[in-house]
């Protein structure tokens, strides 16, 4: 009976809208039993997609031998991108640049990065499975106290992709609804300022009086813009659940992951319905004082009172 032969799979043409990826291209040779020893990545630069593979050595359908290697060229730029710009330098044929020399390291990073991207295959991540997801969001410095059980498996989920979502408004919104499923209404900016010391107020002639270096005048100065996170519309249920010092915490918790850590915070929440005037004495609709009742038209006094968020 003759042999089957491996050959090579085509990983750089698209198929009904699919392209492969890194990390799918890679499932699909370690499937073939193709180590990762065999396997050599490379950063094809901008104009795709990050991610897609661009190319690939040997062709697709050429026969596999124990001894061959694999390349594939990956859209994205590597190591060197995050140099300044004056240290980009391209080799001659007489001796390498760091362009060369720092994309041996784009492969490693790269198969590092596919591994922390499919670790939650690997440790048996679902939703059944609590004690596996708390091995892996062990590894991220996470202590499982301060997060409830039914929350594990989406938040191991979320992880990997923290790095992308934080920061942005969209990736706020998809964090807080995931974790809390609380609506991110909009996020406000307020300026904010720091009150000097007596020792630290500019005397000219006598301290800090070097302009454009400690002169300031005045006794205070301008500090980081704190943001409000406007939650809404909610339930008035839902407005009071946040008010107990365990949720409270829980939401300081998920804000911890989806705003950078610096930031000054401030929530606020918009309570159904600011369409429906106020009627007194049912506080379900617009009758708890300070909470969801307002005066006027749509969107005057539909805010609860801001209160701020400790880190």
């Amino acid at each position: 009976m003759r042999e089957s032969v491996l050959t090579m799979p085509d990983l750089t043409a698209a198929r009904h809208g699919f392209r492969h990826t890194l990390d799918s291209a890679l499932d699909v040779l370690w499937a073939l039993n193709i180590p990762a020893a065999r396997i050599t990545l490379r950063m094809a630069g901008c104009g795709w997609r990050a991610g897609i593979v661009t190319g690939q050595e040997p062709a697709p359908g050429t026969p596999l031998s124990p001894d061959r290697s694999i390349v594939l060229s990956v859209a994205g730029t590597g190591l060197g991108a995050d140099l300044p710009l004056g240290m980009w330098d391209r080799g001659g044929e007489t001796e390498p640049g760091t362009e060369e020399l720092l994309a041996l390291f784009d492969d490693p990073l790269q198969k590092m990065a596919h591994g922390i991207r499919e670790g939650a295959l690997l440790f048996d991540i679902c939703r059944d499975n609590p004690a596996a997801c708390g091995r892996w969001l062990s590894l991220f410095g996470f202590s499982l106290d301060d997060w409830p059980s039914e929350m594990l498996y989406t938040l191991a989920l979320l992880l990997p992709s923290l790095q992308r979502l934080s920061g942005t408004l969209k990736g706020m919104r998809f964090i807080f609804s995931a974790l809390l499923r609380l609506p991110l209404l909009e996020v406000r900016r307020r300026p904010s300022i720091v009150r000097l010391e007596a020792d630290q107020h500019s005397r000219l002639g006598a301290r800090h009086s070097c302009l454009s270096v400690d002169l300031i005048a005045g006794d205070y100065r301008e500090a980081l813009s704190a943001w409000t996170l406007v939650f809404g519309p909610v339930a008035l249920s839902t407005y009071h659940l946040y008010q107990d010092p365990y949720h409270q915490k829980l939401l300081c918790n998920v804000a911890s992951l989806a705003v950078p850590y610096h930031q000054l915070l401030e929530t606020a929440w918009s309570v159904l319905d600011a369409r429906r005037a106020p009627r007194l004495g049912f506080a379900i609709e617009n009758g708890a004082l300070g909470v969801n009742s307002h005066l006027g038209p749509l969107g005057h006094n539909e805010l609860a009172c801001p209160t701020e968020i400790s880190k």
